[in-house]
């Protein structure tokens, strides 16, 4: 099991200047009373802003079995400055037990010790690590150092200046990316206002969800989206789970270069983003639609895009075999909730609905019959560097594009192949291609009855293609093609199939090899 430990940025503590028998003098400020969010089981009092989320979280893992061993804190020079004087705890009600300056480190360290020895728990380590809010990403360093493999690292984000929360987020990326066997606890914030702790990992989380889509955007990969939303299954909505089930699908196929059908999966995932996007945007529009019925209910608001009435109005023809008079104002509001139930959407499922657009712009163009889907595939791999998926489909899939284009002419052989053959006859027709004085035609090795390629004059001969022949329309276009494809088949066979010889003949003549 990892070592928890507490991560959190340490706030300066400002005593209260108070007027009192004609005298001034400072206190603490007032303890504060928090509760966690939807939980009155437990009070944790807090003068701090890190102390009352610190306890929530040694008491949260002290219930789960795993003590917290240590916290990390981020610490200014304010905070190691002694602002609570003696005179300011000898006025202050309650901090007889505290003698001499303090600062606001000792200060929180003492508190935090008082609240172990009182619950019988495990006295925690403190670990500063140096930080100037002014720069805040020279912090970044020490916590990649502090935070070694093996942690469980809960994260509060109470203290410190507003970016603050940009800098520990950017902790949270190093913890799951940068060290090995360490993960993200719990992420809590407390607020003063209210005097609750929250939970705050789906807004960390939206950190990942971005990186994710970018990682699909840009390189094509899918697993990290998939593992986002399949932890999240029970709320994530069966057309988003499809849509990760074909983006996988194509990102598989298209990392191992097993492109056959290539552009058929690049279709269902786009596809598949469509139907996502409806269908979010369905669920989106009913959810508002019982929320404006359950608000306007209560009482009428103008925040609200529908009157009470109006809402009622909509929600009766979706719903045609209810009688809504028939319920009164309680069981009214109950079964509008449990009509509204089915289309709750996830967080990260509301920020995906808008970013759907965007994927779709920046996805490969796939249409039913689109004869410039595979060049459209082709060109999407060389802009997101993925060189090599490129020229596999490129050489595997151009000429089907260029029959489709009309450059080859089907003959009436090539009815009796099967589908298998057909793929092979198609996929190999530039490379039957062969350059004459009169221009190119398209030719295959002559062959006799056992299969054997025939030699006259020391040389094989050549005899018409059985399936194709070249548009002569077309032929002095395709002979531009052929000559790219002839070079970039080359090209293709030095990458995949790259030897030691291969690259030392390629240095040799001051020519980059790319092994792969």
């Amino acid at each position: 099991m990892s070592e928890n430990v507490i991560l959190c940025v340490l706030n300066a503590l400002y005593p209260d200047v108070v007027h009192e028998n004609s005298s001034v003098h400072e206190i603490l400020p007032r303890e504060h009373l928090y509760r966690y969010e939807g939980d009155n089981s437990a009070v944790y009092s807090g003068i701090q802003a890190n102390e009352a989320p610190i306890k929530y979280l040694i008491d949260s893992c002290h219930k789960q079995g795993n003590d917290v061993t240590s916290i990390f804190y981020l610490c200014s020079e304010k905070c190691l400055t002694a602002t609570i004087t003696a005179e300011t705890l000898k006025h202050s009600p309650g901090f007889k037990s505290l003698s001499g300056d303090q600062t606001a480190e000792s200060f929180l360290q003492a508190r935090i010790d008082e609240y172990c020895s009182m619950m019988g728990y495990v006295h925690v380590g403190f670990t500063p690590i140096a930080y100037n809010p002014s720069k805040p990403a020279d912090a970044l360093r020490e916590l990649i150092i502090n935070l070694t493999d093996g942690y469980r690292v809960s994260i509060d984000i109470t203290g410190g200046k507003r970016d603050a929360v940009i800098l520990l987020s950017m902790a949270a990326q190093v913890i799951r990316i940068g060290t090995e066997g360490s993960e993200l606890g719990e992420v809590v914030y407390a607020s003063l206002a209210d005097g609750t702790i929250t939970r705050q990992n789906n807004t960390f989380d939206m950190v990942d969800f971005i990186s994710a889509i970018e990682g699909f955007i840009e390189y094509g990969r899918a697993d990290r989206l998939d593992n986002f939303f399949g932890t999240r299954k029970k709320f994530t909505s069966p057309e988003t789970k499809d849509l990760c089930c074909k983006m996988v699908t194509f990102s598989d196929a298209l990392a191992l270069c097993q492109v056959r059908h290539i552009d058929r999966k690049a279709k269902a995932v786009q596809d598949a983003l469509l139907g996502t996007k409806n269908a979010l945007e369905r669920h989106a529009y009913l959810y508002a639609l019982y929320s404006d019925a359950m608000e306007q209910m209560v009482s009428s608001s103008e925040i609200r895009e529908r009157t009470f009435d109006e809402a009622m109005s909509e929600i009766a023809l979706i719903n045609p075999d209810l009688d809504f008079s028939a319920f009164d104002s309680p069981l009214l509001n109950d079964k509008l909730t449990e009509l509204q139930k089915p289309h709750m959407l996830e967080r990260n499922e509301l920020l995906l609905l808008p970013l759907i657009p965007s994927i779709i712009n920046k996805f490969i163009n796939v249409g039913e019959n689109d004869s410039d889907s595979v060049i459209n595939l082709i060109e999407w791999c060389a802009k997101h560097q993925m060189i090599q998926q490129a020229f596999c489909i490129y050489r595997e899939l151009i000429c089907g594009s260029l029959v489709k284009k009309g450059y080859f002419i089907e003959l009436a052989a090539f009815d009796d192949l099967d589908d298998s053959a057909k793929e092979d006859v198609i996929k190999d027709l530039l490379i039957n291609c062969s350059i004459y004085r009169s221009g190119l035609k398209l030719v295959i090795d002559e062959t006799d009855e056992t299969g054997n390629k025939v030699k006259r004059d020391g040389r094989y001969r050549k005899v018409d293609h059985p399936y194709f022949r070249i548009n002569d329309n077309k032929e002095p276009q395709l002979r531009t093609i052929f000559a790219w494809f002839r070079y970039l088949h080359a090209a293709r066979n030095m990458v995949m199939h790259a030897d030691d010889a291969l690259i030392t003949e390629l240095s040799d003549y001051g020519q980059p090899a790319c092994r792969v």
